[in-house]
């Protein structure tokens, strides 16, 4: 498989094992490569009891018990060293999810139980569930963490083999794993461009690339040898305004112009086409927390001068948009296209990845344009913009007391479906406020392969965003 993208995460879906998976729709399962066999949550929210399947076997044949969750659980949350005397574990981005927790312990073998001092209704939903891999306590203790990280051993269907930088990751099939695993090897190479990797697969020289920009997925599309195809990814692309830069952005009337001047069907049509819906909401129709009536900011040049006008600014603004080269700058340079009849004199600034998410940290963005991903629950999408997160810098520092408190009762809520029809509300008055324009809905993530290579469709109904890269070992040559 050739990549240009983060070949750490697809490392570790294929090294580490869940403790449980989600559904679409965000709600709990312990089906497939999940570790827990089942799991029960008190009625009062505060206790949550697992039991882990039997049987289940690390790469170094040690076998997983619940001991091993409740040390996984530890480090998450920065105990590792006060429970077990192991120093040198990183700190998690993980760890917000974990700050109601009281406790974490085995009471047997397979039997573990969480105890809560508050309420946190989406403990097994969305990233932090997607995001947990159950490592190996014993090793880990016996052998130190810094020497685990150069063995990365997991219970997951392929095992590490090694590691060449710049060139390639080698991973080979785990002959116990408890479930099928039909390659006999994993090789990840890195590309320094998509270009490059797309030739070596009409060559036949690597099976998949991963990621793959909308633009060669639509130059692939339909071509000889290869297959492609589209699966669902809870996600979308947006632009964000800087909440806490001082400018012309501050005023909501700046922001509701700005998306009445773009037009999102537009966008979509220009490069994603099928992959993506146009919606301004943060979840997509048929999705339990989906905002029925909600505002779209449907494109209306004429209410976006006269927003503007009311804001103080009747000769228009001049704003700067950062994002990544390739499709996204491409696709700002239409909406400035667009903007540019309400009066809005939009500069586009294409950077790398890397330097752009340095640049969002330190709030040196005034604008900016990328997806985000998180997982299907009503949860994820809106933590970037509580201030409270870790993860705020994401939603551009947006900082609300009210919609704080909106997400922090909702977050106690433990009927589900009730929590949906609160994230319904929070919506509306994020759209109302116009935190952010959601230009491209819901992204369809298109995969391409060789020919020669068979993916199920199981694999592409995977409940985790990841979808059939979560579930290489179906895969068959």
């Amino acid at each position: 498989i050739g990549t240009t993208g983060d070949y750490g995460r697809f490392t570790n879906l294929q090294i580490f094992d869940p403790l449980v998976q989600n559904y679409p729709d965000g709600q709990p399962n312990t089906e497939g490569r999940a570790v827990a066999e089942s799991y029960e949550v008190s009625e009062d929210g505060l206790t949550y009891t697992f039991e882990i399947k039997e049987g289940i076997q690390f790469h170094n044949g040690e076998e997983l018990t619940a001991e091993d969750v409740a040390f996984t659980f530890h480090a998450i949350m920065g105990k590792a060293e006060e429970k077990h005397g192991v120093t040198g574990v990183p700190e998690s981005v993980m760890k917000m999810h974990t700050t109601e927790i009281s406790s974490v312990e085995a009471t047997d073998d397979y039997t573990l139980e969480i105890q809560m001092d508050e309420v946190y209704a989406e403990l097994l939903e969305g990233e932090f569930v997607q995001d947990f891999s159950v490592i190996p306590k014993d090793y880990i203790v016996e052998n130190g963490y810094e020497n685990y990280q150069d063995e990365l051993i997991g219970s997951g269907p392929f095992k590490f083999k090694e590691y060449s930088p710049g060139d390639q990751i080698v991973l080979e099939k785990f002959e116990d794993y408890r479930l099928d695993v039909n390659a006999e090897k994993l090789i990840l190479h890195f590309y320094d461009d998509q270009s490059s990797a797309v030739t070596d697969l009409r060559a036949g020289n690597i099976h998949a690339v991963h990621p793959i920009d909308t633009t060669h997925y639509q130059d692939l599309k339909g071509e000889e040898n290869i297959k492609s195809k589209a699966y669902h990814h809870p996600g979308a692309v947006n632009i964000k305004f800087n909440h806490k830069m001082e400018g012309p952005l501050q005023d909501v009337k700046v922001r509701k112009a700005f998306a009445y001047a773009v037009d999102s069907q537009e966008v979509i049509d220009f490069k994603r086409k099928e992959l993506a819906i146009n919606s301004r909401y943060l979840y997509e129709p048929g999705h339990p927390a989906y905002p029925e009536n909600a505002n779209q900011y449907e494109q209306n040049i004429t209410k976006a001068k006269e927003l503007l006008d009311e804001a103080g600014y009747p000769d228009g603004v001049e704003l700067t948009i950062h994002t990544n080269p390739g499709d996204r700058t491409d696709e700002m340079t239409l909406v400035s296209e667009q903007v540019a009849e309400a009066g809005i004199d939009l500069e586009v600034q294409s950077v790398e990845w890397g330097t752009f998410v340095e640049m969002m940290q330190a709030g040196e963005t005034e604008m900016n344009y990328h997806h985000l991903t998180a997982g299907p629950s009503g949860f994820d999408k809106m933590t970037y913009y509580m201030n409270t997160s870790e993860k705020n810098f994401w939603g551009n520092f947006y900082n609300d007391s009210q919609f704080n408190d909106m997400m922090e009762d909702a977050m106690k809520t433990i009927d589900y479906e009730d929590r949906m029809e609160k994230y319904k509300e929070i919506q509306k008055y994020l759209i109302e406020d116009n935190m952010a324009v959601y230009v491209v809905g819901f992204t369809q993530q298109p995969i391409v392969y060789h020919e020669s290579v068979t993916i199920p469709e199981e694999a592409f109904t995977s409940y985790m965003y990841d979808g059939p890269y979560y579930k290489t070992h179906l895969w068959e040559l």
